[in-house]
């Protein structure tokens, strides 16, 4: 990635710089593309799912990863290169299913076969519907990183993600 190889430039200029990968971040007010998941759930509504719902996604916390930067910075890490991808609490099928469990919900999943992401990105480039095709090139692929190097640092996650979702029920439930 261009962001990464500008990083690289300036490590080999003597600058102090880490490289931070992060997966998805989830926090108050910031549910990103999973909003429109959780507002059909709390709607009752279709979730259409693209694929079977086995990949396997993880979340962060915004509150672990700050207190993550912070830790590096405080501990004088620099030169690193770290997946900081959060704890994979399943696959979408189960996480889904744990969250229409918390909230009650009669939300019916709709798996919809990878074959139609052609015409998806199309209407989603027409701002048909609430992902972009960036958006709908990932949701059936695992996405989740290796926290090998971010846990070689002493830091651990504080935050559950699922447990981080359910924390914003009210927020949810207001913005439904």
């Amino acid at each position: 990635m261009k962001g990464e190889e500008i990083c690289q430039e300036y490590q080999k200029d003597g600058w102090d710089v880490s490289i931070i990968r992060s997966g998805i971040i989830l926090g108050e007010k910031r549910l990103g593309i999973y909003n429109f998941i959780f507002k059909n759930l709390y709607n009752n509504s279709i979730i259409p799912i693209l694929g079977n719902g086995k990949n396997k996604i993880s979340f962060v916390n915004v509150n672990d990863i700050v207190e993550f930067l912070i830790h590096l910075v405080k501990n004088k890490k620099s030169g690193l290169i770290v997946n900081f991808g959060g704890l994979i609490p399943g696959n979408l099928n189960e996480i889904i299913q744990d969250l229409k469990d918390y909230t009650n919900s009669n939300a019916k999943l709709i798996h919809l076969p990878v074959q139609l992401i052609v015409f998806l990105k199309l209407i989603a480039k027409l701002k048909l519907i609430p992902v972009t095709p960036w958006h709908l090139s990932i949701m059936c692929k695992d996405n989740y990183y290796d926290n090998k190097a971010m846990f070689s640092t002493g830091q651990i996650y504080k935050f559950h993600p699922i447990k981080t979702i359910k924390n914003y029920d009210k927020l949810l439930r207001i913005t439904t």
